[in-house]
């Protein structure tokens, strides 16, 4: 699973592919048109795009749960999250609501991907 197709993540699933993986990215229109242009050239296995919104643990293992009904288990987790939900302010102006916001995108998501993945192997 690869999350957005920025360069990297572009290159990742190109090289996944051609050894015949199926990959499975979330991601938006954007991607699945990437995504079809690879599935073309490599069709001998599959490539999705779901789109999920990983910032609370429910919304992961409904992801994952997709990722199982599709394919039955995961042989390989790339998380290529970029460092999300962004705010700058001085430490005693940052809202902590904002920063139980970035703790959850960053890393509650992030274990519990992993967590729930290896729980299922």
């Amino acid at each position: 699973m690869i999350s957005s197709l920025n360069g990297l993540a572009w290159n990742i699933v190109h090289k996944f592919a051609k050894q015949g993986y199926n990959i499975v990215v979330n991601g938006d229109q954007n991607d699945a048109n990437i995504i079809r242009t690879i599935q073309n050239e490599y069709q001998r296995n599959q490539i999705i795009v779901l789109t999920a919104n990983l910032q609370k643990e429910i919304d992961v293992y409904n992801f994952v749960e997709q990722i199982l009904n599709q394919f039955h288990y995961v042989d390989i987790l790339i998380i290529n999250n970029q460092c999300r939900r962004h705010y700058r302010a001085a430490i005693d102006e940052f809202p902590s609501k904002k920063w139980r916001e970035i703790i959850d995108y960053n890393l509650i998501s992030t274990f519990t991907l992993i967590f729930f993945n290896i729980g299922h192997k």
